[in-house]
């Protein structure tokens, strides 16, 4: 508990624990602690942690008597693993710390071999087919549509579900229309294909 002189005001905050749980490497949570004068007169003061926690807003604070404010807090893990920091209140009305918790996972991540493919000269009316490799080298699952342009398709693994360092072929086929020269980008999207081929 904290002690206050009569009449003066009284910090109460959210809890002694916040815990963001599971984010992502890259992403971000944000939590709220409200703050609370539970005393008479007002209540100031601040509030600081470290990274890979941040104050995103509430700080600093002027709390009327009987009020409350928020506080969000901002967890951005930049590796994998448990996080574990303090978030420190100084205040005229008492000097809590909370402490701030949260595990940050690697996502998926995808690599492509080969990055660029040449399938040379094909006759109009007939089509050529190349593979290249797609691979999750993160963690998690990686669910991704494959998107090719005409004249370009993919013939097999248009679209896949890989897990960590889990990886498959991907087959693409030229069919050229005309006797002109194509290029095209292949993406690799989390939702169904704009036009899809």
């Amino acid at each position: 508990g904290t002690g206050t002189s009569p009449g003066g005001p009284a910090l109460t905050v959210c809890g002694t624990t916040l815990d963001f749980g599971s984010v992502p490497v890259g992403s971000t949570k944000d939590l709220i602690c409200t703050v609370t004068n539970t005393g008479t007169g007002t209540l100031t003061g601040s509030a600081s942690t470290v990274p890979p926690f941040s104050i995103v807003s509430g700080s600093p604070f002027s709390v009327p008597a009987g009020q409350s404010q928020t506080l969000t807090l901002r967890f951005t893990p930049s590796s994998a693993g448990a996080a574990e920091q303090v978030l420190s209140l100084s205040s005229n009305g008492g000097n809590p710390t909370i402490t701030l918790r949260g595990t940050g996972t690697q996502g998926s991540v995808l690599t492509v071999s080969p990055t660029t493919i040449n399938f040379g000269g094909v006759r109009v009316g007939r089509n050529k087919d190349l593979t290249l490799t797609v691979q999750n080298t993160g963690g998690g699952t990686l669910t991704r549509t494959v998107c090719a342009p005409a004249p370009f398709s993919s013939v097999s693994g248009a679209s896949f579900s890989l897990a960590a360092n889990q990886s498959q072929a991907l087959t693409l086929r030229f069919s050229p229309p005309t006797t002109d020269s194509f290029n095209g980008t292949v993406t690799f999207s989390s939702t169904p294909c704009a036009n899809p081929q």
